[in-house]
Order: C-alpha cells, then sequence, then structure tokens
C-alpha cells in the first residue's frame, strides 16, 4: 500500500521496519465485499502497515503488512479496499471509469484445496514503487516482478471494471506484455503532456500448468485462480540532457531476474553498485527500494576501485511469517534527477527442517487455524 508522503498511515524515512498507524482520511480497513455476506461487506483487517520505503522529495510512503482474518467457508471471496480520491490526473476521470476519481483495489481469496498439491492456492507475488518519474519526449519501458509460490503460470493484463474503477486505461497509448508484465510507451507530446501525471492498473493472476480442480471447480490453463491488483503512478516531465544519460547498475550487483536463497534462521547481506558512465558529470545520490518488511540498508559509499561507481549494503534477517518468495528491487538515482532502470531480483527464504510437509505448516497456522509442532 502507498500513499502521498505524510497523506496515509505515517510512513517515513525515519520509520523504515516501524509498525505505523497514524490517522489519515479514509477508509481504515479491507472488506469482503463478495461471497461472506448477503447484506453486509464485513472487515477483514486493517490497512495499516510496517513501513518499508518512503522518499520525502517525491512525495510517497509505502508499507506492507499481513492480517488473518477467519473465513466461513472456502470461497472464493473478493476482498477490496476502497475510497477517495485520487490526485488529479492528466486525463479526467469520466475518460477513464467512474468520474468520482474514487480508487478501488480488490484480490480473489480461494481457501479451497488444490487437487495437484492438497493444499490451499498461494497467489502470486508482486512489487512495485508507487511513483515512476519518467522523462518526457522518451521511450520507457516499466517491468513488474512476477512471482507464484506455487510455480504456476503467471500473467498480468489490464485491470478493467471495478478493478481499476477511475482510473481503467488511463496510461495512454501504452502497451503491456502480459507474459513479462512489461508496460511500454513513448512519452511523445502528442499523447502526453509534459509535467502529467498518469495511473497504471493492472491485475495479475495465476493459471495451473496442467488441469486440475479446487473443490468441485475446475480450473484449466486458461482459467485464472486468483487474482491480485497493482496500481502506480507515472509522473513524465522535461529534463535536459539525452534519454539515456541515466545511472546503470553494474556488477556486483544481483543480476536482472536472479534469485538469492537464504538458509534457515539466516540473515542476507548483498550490495547494490549504481554507476555514472552514461553521464560523468553526474554523481549517483540515492536509491529508493521497494523491499520486505525488516530490510535496512546503508550508503550510498564511493567504490575506491571504480571512479564514478557507489554502492549501498543491504541487510535482511527474515521472520518465520516470511519463507518463501519475497522481491526486492531498486532504482537509483544521480544529482541531476535521472533515475536507473529497475532493478529486481528474488529472495527465497528457505523453509525450516521442521516444517511439516513444505508449505503445510503454514497451511495449519493460518487457514485451518491449528498449531505447528
Amino acid at each position: 500500500m502507498a500513499w502521498r508522503y505524510g497523506a496515509g498511515p505515517g510512513c517515513t524515512e525515519t520509520k523504515i521496519g516501524q509498525y505505523v498507524q497514524g490517522n489519515f482520511i479514509g477508509e481504515k480497513v479491507w472488506k469482503c465485499v463478495k461471497g461472506c455476506s448477503a447484506t453486509a461487506k464485513p472487515p477483514v483487517g486493517p490497512v495499516y502497515y510496517t513501513c518499508t520505503a518512503a522518499v520525502k522529495k517525491e512525495d510517497w510512503e509505502q508499507g506492507e503488512k499481513s492480517f488473518q482474518y477467519t473465513f466461513t467457508g472456502k470461497g472464493p471471496f473478493v476482498v477490496s479496499y476502497t475510497g477517495a480520491m485520487w490526485m488529479n490526473l492528466a486525463l479526467p476521470f469520466s475518460q477513464t471509469g467512474n468520474s468520482d476519481g474514487g480508487w478501488n483495489l480488490q484480490t480473489i481469496v480461494n481457501l479451497g484445496k488444490r487437487s495437484d498439491t492438497g493444499l490451499p492456492n498461494a497467489s502470486p507475488v508482486t512489487a512495485s514503487k508507487p511513483l515512476y518519474e519518467l522523462q518526457f519526449q522518451c521511450k520507457h519501458e516499466i517491468q513488474i516482478p512476477m512471482v507464484d509460490p506455487d510455480g504456476d503460470k503467471v500473467r498480468c493484463r489490464w485491470a478493467v471494471n471495478e478493478e481499476c474503477h477511475s482510473i481503467c486505461n488511463a496510461v495512454p497509448v501504452a502497451t503491456l506484455d502480459e507474459d513479462t508484465c512489461t508496460l511500454a510507451f513513448n512519452a511523445d507530446n502528442t499523447n502526453f503532456k509534459d509535467g502529467g501525471w498518469y495511473a497504471a492498473a493492472l491485475t495479475i493472476e495465476d493459471f495451473p500448468k496442467a488441469p486440475m480442480l479446487i473443490g468441485n471447480t475446475s480450473y484449466n490453463t486458461s482459467t485464472p485462480i486468483t487474482a491480485v491488483p497493482l496500481q502506480f503512478i507515472i509522473h513524465v516531465k522535461s529534463k535536459p540532457l539525452d534519454c539515456n544519460w541515466k545511472p546503470i547498475f553494474v556488477p556486483p550487483t544481483p543480476v536482472q531476474g536472479s534469485h538469492i536463497t537464504i538458509a534457515a534462521h539466516a540473515s542476507v547481506n548483498t550490495k547494490m553498485y549504481a554507476s555514472n558512465a552514461r553521464n560523468p558529470k553526474s554523481t549517483v545520490v540515492d536509491i529508493s527500494l521497494t523491499s520486505p518488511p525488516g530490510m535496512t540498508y546503508t550508503g550510498p559509499f564511493k567504490d575506491s576501485k571504480h571512479p564514478g561507481v557507489v554502492y549501498w549494503d543491504l541487510k535482511w534477517t527474515p521472520t518465520a511469517a516470511q519463507k518463501g518468495d519475497n522481491i526486492l528491487c531498486g532504482m537509483a538515482e544521480d544529482d541531476q534527477g535521472y533515475v536507473a532502470y529497475y532493478r529486481k531480483f528474488y529472495l527465497i527464504k528457505k523453509l525450516m527442517a521442521s516444517d511439516i510437509g513444505t508449505r503445510k505448516c503454514f497451511v495449519q497456522r493460518y487457514y485451518e487455524k491449528r498449531t505447528c509442532n
């Protein structure tokens, strides 16, 4: 979840890793809007979160948190968070959906056991910055990371109807590669406004690699099992330099899409290196991360062996609840406001030897409300 800086639960640059629950305007809970009750929309969990990132100069804060709720049945259920309103965008809301300018995030929860694994389905995992500052009059690609704990095929698509509410098709002439979840567009003056703000609304779904059942419902390779929302803002503005004069990540930064496996009870330490090689007159000064709760970092530090290169030290000690796939993404920025292409990789927290049947212990604790011994 993300808000404008100071407009949400209270995540700041000094509160990274802390649970924040400050007062803000808008709904404070997620609600079950379909499948739970014929007459009501019961709350299922708070929207307060553990602060994971905040950038005051870009005016955003971000965090994440899980919550527990006992559903009466196996589902599927639709859980959503609604409110008002989006900031003023370049395209009028009357052109992109509901003219009230409100937002809606919704996901599908299905607690029935899969016939192929004997366990409830695990939804796809994704991550993104809430805001992308991009150069006007340049071509851009934004690739969104996706991974599925069950090994299902994962695809993304444009959100539709109530999935996007007032920001449907709100990025002009953009194309979306559904298999790689890559958003591409040319921010030229034909379709974009210099200084304009645009909102992207995507839905990420998992598909079984072979036909299977959940309860009495059959799923084939073209039937989505669950759906996860992802929405973010794009801000395009003019800059005086060439489109490609931006920082770049360099080795030994983990390569794009790589996986780092973390042993049970262990911590991970890694570094991200960025260079000013494309614009030697600039200095790389900052990094913004989308990271799992609990990650800390320090820097930038100068690389004494490579002029123009700086690095950050990252450290993370995952909790027991963070077993499985966790996504880390970073964007480096120089002193002229240019940002590097998004670098993403996956942190895989291994299961402990005492876990029963891989994910079964997690399922017993969080779905069946049993105790793991």
